[in-house]
């Protein structure tokens, strides 16, 4: 219930008026934007907190005028998982920078080079009008990065991310015998994905799978049968809700835009029951967009986190841990 106009939130707004008193229960309260707290306070308290208020148009300047909206005026209880589950283990995260292969640098270069001399000569009308056609080459980009054959059919060049996988659960899987999460965001890709990876009798999950009791099995072959050593899923689509602690691993290979399905897939193997230290292994194409997009989204992450003043450490990275040890050098005798 973030937005305002959505259906869902009407309806809930309706049945409010019913109710003498209303709890919001939240986890992740505001993965995109400020805005998105500010309908959940109003239909708790009717507008007691932001009723009358006039939101600057400038998104910094409204996240400070929401947060110091709250502090004055809003009321609600903060509880962090770190609080309540203090006993979860660490958690880890590894950013893996990967050169496209010669093939994929060249396909991606062209169809950079493409939108880029498209946009020098459009205007801002032309622009606006043709925006959905921009973000879906936009979106191309991010695929071909991913797996180019969906760009281009016929591409017969391994991709980076896949020959970088092949080491990855090769090591995890057949040398430690860990079962492993694999993070992809299109379909195409969790298809190839699926099928490259066959021998670790995947299961998946993804906008394909759509009955309730298919998506359970594959929770519970995951979780439950020892054979089952590949959970291939969408963030999107299994982000929120599932316990797949059996895994400790997480490997992104692509990822949705939205930060809350970022965020809650993180939870998925972080969760209660999970008893061992987890890692996240995320694979990002240098010299593309992926770069920018994975730092778009820990900003989100940071800024959510903030608006509320949650008190959180910042996660150990493997490149945070080695510029320290290398900062300690340099200071050294």
């Amino acid at each position: 219930m973030k937005n305002a106009e959505a259906r869902r939130t009407k309806a809930l707004r309706s049945l409010r008026r019913y109710a003498g008193r209303c709890l919001v229960l939240f986890g992740t309260p505001a993965p995109n934007s400020a805005l998105d707290l500010v309908e959940q306070f109003n239909i708790a308290d009717d507008g007691a907190t932001f009723g009358g208020a006039s939101f600057p148009s400038d998104a910094n300047e409204a996240r400070r005028f929401i947060a110091e909206t709250i502090e004055a005026r809003g009321v609600y209880i903060r509880r962090l998982k770190g609080t309540v589950l203090p006993d979860l283990p660490e958690r880890t995260f590894t950013q893996v920078l990967l050169q496209l292969a010669p093939a994929q640098r060249r396909l991606y270069d062209a169809a950079l080079r493409g939108l880029l001399e498209e946009l020098e000569v459009v205007d801002e009308e032309g622009f606006k009008r043709n925006l959905a056609s921009f973000m879906a080459r936009r979106a191309a980009l991010l695929q071909i990065c991913s797996n180019p054959s969906a760009v281009e059919p016929g591409f017969a060049e391994v991709p980076a991310k896949f020959a970088a996988l092949d080491e990855i659960l090769e090591d995890l899987i057949s040398r430690q015998g860990e079962k492993v999460i694999l993070w992809s965001f299109f379909t195409a890709s969790v298809e190839a994905l699926c099928v490259r990876y066959a021998r670790y009798n995947p299961v998946r999950i993804d906008g394909s799978v759509s009955l309730v009791a298919d998506r359970r099995e594959a929770v519970r072959r995951f979780q439950d049968d020892d054979h089952t050593m590949l959970f291939v899923a969408n963030p999107a689509a299994a982000g929120a809700g599932l316990t797949l602690h059996r895994a400790r691993y997480a490997v992104y290979e692509s990822m949705s835009n939205q930060a809350a399905h970022y965020l809650q897939s993180l939870d998925r193997i972080h969760r209660r029951g999970q008893v061992r230290p987890v890692e996240y292994i995320v694979l990002l194409c240098d010299e593309t967009l992926e770069t920018g997009e994975y730092m778009r989204l820990l900003r989100k992450e940071a800024d959510a986190q903030s608006l509320l003043g949650d008190d959180v450490s910042a996660p150990l990275t493997k490149r945070a841990f080695l510029e320290e040890l290398v900062g300690s050098f340099q200071c050294g005798p």
